[in-house]
């Protein structure tokens, strides 16, 4: 309802509400006074009616037998007509005198009467003197036969109607005689109904006058104030704030401090709009900076870079989480052919971070490439980072530099987290932990040295990386990256082993807002490409071997004495066989080198030959039935069955095929 959404409505509509109730409340109290009011006159009347009947029949019948006491005689007319009058006078429906046969069950009447003419003649028609009733005493008949009349009512129905009865004892014509007056419940009601609504009218009048009243007072000092602050307010704007003129609203209750506060907020609102457009400028200003910021960090640290060259393979991989990070990382390649690697967080996110973590890695970088080594360089940059670093801020940083001739890595901690050495499996390389840059001017990093083995590399991460969350607010955590790193060796390329990092922590985060940088970077030590020096991570069949299938006990032999099951070895050598053998038929190669590493759940197999170029990876699988697998001749097509990675390259005249193959 309409009336409802406004304050004048509910007001309105809560008065009435409590008027009605506090009506009816009355309304019910002065009813049930009413009522039993009622009932006790009438048990009162009905009780003398009756009373006064025995009395009147005993003054008429006196000295008369009950033959001579019957319709026609003059006692027996003057008692009908004085009763007549008496149940006149006592507002009664009806008088009766009965005779009660309690053993039978049966009234007889002897005489009965009405108030009114109409009562009266049907009474007199249908109860006449003699007639016999067949009905069930009651208890309160039986106690006036007694000579104990009660002086309460009996509700009784018969064809007059709903009737109270009231009986007393009438001796004179015999202990089995009572008189009884009938009153109408019909007109008890209405007598009740009546005499509350006249004592009600002046009660409801009034409340309908204080109702009125109410409202004027309320429309006065409630509803038209809050018109006229409704639409003062929907009619203010900001532009007139100052020429908007003061409501006049006097009045020391809540609608006065609402007009108060309004004619406040309409003198301050200018200013307050002044300020909001300072602060929209304030963020647009910051907004821009941080974009600015944003593409310098993504110059100066973009997503992926990826090195390869001959003996290394080296990436580096970051993703903010805000629009500016403290995290960094970078991969070059120094003058003389080393690799380096450097990955840092600054503390704090935002531009300072981002800013702060620039100047250090230009330091870090420009020192490594002047040669000199990774300790120096950042015990250099941590003294010049404290002579001036007026906001105490600080920088984890590690930096590893690898020889790709001999995979010698020289690597410095400057308090950051300590990286996976991965190879045949991953797990965390303990280092010194060195402090931080930017904590103390006279910090002295120290530098260590560590001999990586072909296809061994260095995976440096930051916090975002284990400390990234999932939705139920478990971390990701060392062991879990080690786990996830582990669970796909070997790897030919350091892009690889980020990609699973990066996969890995995507997948456990499940889409859930991260609140720190995620910035990883692999430093690997690569076999050669030149195939003469092609050779397993154990230097297994590293040598030369004849182009010929006379070769192949020996690649049996040496497969079947690496720590790979039963089933695996197997597999693996129907696909050496099946590559070997296409060397042997097709090539034209008159020189092969075969070297063969292993794990319990994966082989891993170089095949070099100085044939003609030939890209096995480029051609298409051949369809055989299942039968024919074991039978040899299926080419290279079986081997893309049986392999998880199949690599082809061209280098010093000679095609190089590397095949890994899983449990």
């Amino acid at each position: 309802m309409v009336v409802f959404r406004s304050v004048n409505g509910k007001i309105t509509a809560a008065i009435v509400v409590v008027l009605l109730a506090s009506a009816s409340v009355a309304f019910a109290v002065n009813y049930t006074i009413i009522y039993n009011t009622e009932h006790d006159r009438s048990d009162s009347m009905g009780i003398a009616a009756a009373k006064e009947c025995s009395t009147i029949l005993a003054v008429a019948s006196d000295g008369l037998d009950d033959d001579e006491f019957v319709p026609g005689t003059h006692d027996y007319d003057l008692c009908q007509e004085n009763l007549r009058t008496l149940c006149q006078t006592c507002g009664m429906d009806y008088l009766y005198i009965c005779k009660v046969d309690v053993e039978n069950s049966t009234i007889t009447y002897i005489m009965a009467v009405g108030g009114s003419d109409a009562e009266n003649d049907e009474i007199t028609r249908e109860r006449p003197f003699g007639t016999v009733v067949y009905t069930e005493i009651s208890d309160v008949m039986k106690l006036a036969l007694k000579g104990a009349p009660e002086p309460v009512a009996e509700e009784i129905d018969n064809q007059f109607g709903h009737m109270l009865d009231w009986y007393y004892p009438a001796m004179q014509l015999g202990d089995n005689v009572v008189a009884a007056s009938s009153y109408s419940v019909d007109r008890q009601r209405d007598r009740v109904i009546s005499s509350t609504v006249s004592t009600m009218w002046p009660f409801a009048l009034a409340i309908l006058l204080l109702f009125a009243v109410e409202l004027v007072i309320l429309r006065r000092n409630v509803f038209n104030p809050l018109h006229l602050i409704a639409a003062r307010m929907r009619s203010f704007t900001a532009k007139e704030a100052k020429e908007a003129e003061p409501l006049d609203i006097r009045s020391n209750d809540e609608i006065g401090d609402i007009a108060s506060a309004f004619n406040e907020m309409s003198g301050e609102i200018d200013e307050y709009v002044a300020r909001i457009g300072q602060m929209a400028a304030e963020r647009a200003q910051t907004d821009f900076e941080l974009s600015v910021s944003h593409r310098i960090q993504q110059g100066m640290v973009p997503g992926r870079t990826q090195l390869l060259g001959d003996g290394f393979s080296a990436c580096g991989f970051s993703r903010p989480a805000r629009s500016v990070g403290g995290d960094f990382y970078d991969v070059v390649q120094l003058d003389d052919g080393r690799i380096a690697v450097v990955v840092g967080d600054a503390a704090g996110k935002g531009i300072a971070a981002a800013l702060f973590m620039t100047v250090v890695k230009t330091m870090i970088i420009d020192g490594l490439r002047l040669g000199n080594g990774p300790a120096e360089v950042l015990t250099r940059t941590n003294a010049r980072v404290s002579l001036s670093n007026p906001e105490d801020m600080f920088v984890s940083v590690f930096a590893a530099v690898l020889d790709p001739r001999n995979g010698e890595v020289r690597f410095a901690n400057a308090g950051h987290m300590p990286p996976l050495l991965v190879g045949n499996n991953a797990s965390v390389f303990e280092v010194n932990p060195g402090e931080l840059l930017g904590l103390f001017d006279d910090t002295v990093i120290e530098e260590s040295t560590v001999i990586l083995e072909p296809g061994q590399g260095l995976l440096l991460y930051t916090d975002g990386v284990v400390e990234a969350q999932a939705v139920d607010g478990s971390f990701f955590g060392e062991d879990r990256l080690a786990e996830s790193v582990a669970a796909c060796v070997p790897y030919d390329h350091a892009g690889d082993i980020v990609d699973v990092v990066v996969r890995a922590v995507d997948g456990f985060a499940e889409g859930r807002e991260q609140f720190d940088d995620l910035t990883a970077a692999v430093l690997m030590y690569a076999r050669s490409n030149d195939a003469d020096n092609v050779r397993g991570e154990d230097g297994s069949l590293g040598e030369e071997l004849p182009c010929d299938m006379s070769a192949l006990p020996r690649l049996r032999e040496a497969l079947y004495a690496t720590d790979a099951n039963d089933a695996l070895k197997r597999k693996a050598y129907l696909a050496c066989e099946e590559v070997f053998a296409n060397i042997v038929s097709y090539s034209g190669a008159t020189k092969s080198w075969v070297s063969i590493s292993a794990a319990p759940d994966f082989v891993r197999m170089v095949f070099a030959d100085n044939g003609k170029p030939f890209d096995p990876t480029a051609t298409e699988d051949v369809e055989r039935e299942f039968e024919d697998l074991d039978t040899g001749g299926m080419g290279i097509g079986l081997v893309r069955q049986l392999a998880s990675k199949l690599e082809y390259q061209r280098a010093d005249e000679r095609n190089i095929l590397t095949v890994v193959v899983r449990a």
